[in-house]
């Protein structure tokens, strides 16, 4: 048969759409659509990623806020260790001998 596309005859086993313009196009445009879904998806993800770090952000501006609004916490001091506190005991023990009288 003949192709008013192609302007051939072609086999009537064969098919030359694939080679048409019009096909062509059609998968131009597939393929153009689907690269701008990828690039919202691409867009929202990083939108996601920024709204995660400014929560974060927020957490951590609350938590400071807190703190500050808090009274202040002592911390307690380790417990001395096993060879000062015997230093410590022996000269308790003895007091004239630490001085130089």
């Amino acid at each position: 048969h003949f192709c008013n596309e192609c302007k051939c005859h072609v086999c009537s086993k064969c098919d030359c759409r694939v080679y048409h313009l019009s096909y062509q196009e059609e998968l131009w445009k597939e393929d153009e659509e689907k690269d701008k879904e990828r690039g919202k998806a691409k867009k929202s993800k990083k939108a996601k990623k920024k709204q995660k770090a400014k929560e974060r952000q927020q957490k951590l501006a609350e938590k400071k806020a807190a703190q500050a609004q808090q009274p202040p916490q002592y911390q307690l001091q380790p417990p001395l260790k096993a060879a000062s506190s015997r230093a410590l005991l022996s000269a308790a023990a003895s007091p004239g001998e630490g001085k130089g009288s």
